[in-house]
């Protein structure tokens, strides 16, 4: 079960950095309905929920940062059906001022 958890995410990560836009419908068929997107990336505080927020958090990012965008460095099963991402936000400092990293959990559903 680890690496299937480990492999959904690897997929939610390609779906949802998909460029020109994310791949929603995919994001959205790999992740329970109810998903949270728990925002510490220049959006304090800011909890997005599904689909819609996911949407939402996409714009908020536009609108915080001139350009962004996210490596990952590792994807790790952390045992008990969930998966950390080790990941960067690099973004351009329209609202920032200065450079700094981000980086979260997902839990698939």
């Amino acid at each position: 079960m680890s690496r299937r958890n480990v492999d959904i995410v690897r997929r939610g990560l390609e779906a949802a950095w998909k460029k020109p836009k994310p791949d929603v419908e995919t994001l959205n068929a790999l992740s329970h309905p109810e998903y949270l997107l728990e925002s510490n990336w220049g959006v304090e505080g800011k909890i997005y929920r599904g689909a819609r927020g996911f949407r939402d958090a996409m714009a908020d990012m536009d609108d915080s940062w001139e350009k962004w965008r996210q490596e990952v460095d590792e994807v790790v099963d952390a045992g008990s059906g969930c998966v950390v991402v080790v990941a960067r936000i690099l973004p351009g400092l329209r609202a920032a001022g200065r450079p700094w990293t981000a980086g979260g959990a997902w839990f698939p559903a």
